[in-house]
């Protein structure tokens, strides 16, 4: 039985450092950047958000074609993609994306999909969550 089932609370070894902590080095550049594209390509999490599903079903409804996660730009996959008119849809949640480090990320994202001439649309979730039909219509200006 492991020390953590056992009760004890200072379970982990002293020399401890975290996850993927203090193996800078190890990893040649050209594994790195293998690890990075391989993981661009995986559609995380599996399963759409109910927000996402919602804006869907809005674009289903009206027949508009569009694509789901799609790698952008090799930095992003946002939550929906016009990738022949360059439109990027992101679906935010109000508790993650209002995190310091999260919106930095969105930020550093933004810049970088401006930059290769990407037109961009953040949705916050109480915006979905409150008038799906003005959200969609934003889309379709956008558009």
């Amino acid at each position: 039985m492991s020390l953590a089932q056992k009760g004890h609370r200072n379970y982990l070894p002293v020399n401890y450092i975290g996850w993927n902590k203090g193996k800078t080095g190890i990893y040649s550049k050209e594994t790195i950047d293998k690890i990075r594209e391989a993981r661009l390509r995986q559609v995380l999490p599996k399963k759409d958000t109910i927000i996402e599903v919602a804006i869907q079903k809005g674009l289903d409804y009206l027949g508009i074609h569009y694509e789901k996660h799609l790698p952008v730009c090799d930095i992003c996959q946002p939550d929906i993609v016009f990738p022949e008119k360059k439109v990027a849809i992101f679906c935010d949640g109000n508790y993650w994306h209002n995190r310091p480090k999260a919106k930095e990320k969105d930020m550093k994202q933004n810049e970088i999909l401006i930059e290769n001439h990407w037109k961009i649309l953040r949705l916050w979730e109480h915006e979905i969550n409150e008038d799906l039909n003005d959200c969609i219509n934003r889309i379709l200006e956008i558009l």
